[in-house]
């Protein structure tokens, strides 16, 4: 994620979130997180674009934010 977070700074918000700490429950319960980790794209009005799960490869999250109209190639 950090190379992600520095080709995509300044256009998305990268955030890591302890889903197991009781502070974060309200926004673990809001995505309907279950399993560690776990990755969400968000709007900015916090609508869950797309979810991942541990799997994930960078290109997988590359397609996607490039295919939202605000992230173009």
């Amino acid at each position: 994620m950090n190379g992600l977070a520095r080709t995509y700074r300044g256009r998305v918000k990268f955030v890591r979130v302890n889903a197991r700490d009781p502070k974060n429950a309200k926004l673990r319960d809001q995505l309907g997180f279950v399993d560690a980790p776990g990755f969400f794209l968000l709007d900015p009005q916090g609508n869950v674009l797309h979810q991942w799960d541990e799997d994930l490869s960078a290109d997988e999250v590359k397609q996607v934010l490039n295919a939202v109209d605000q992230f173009p190639n």
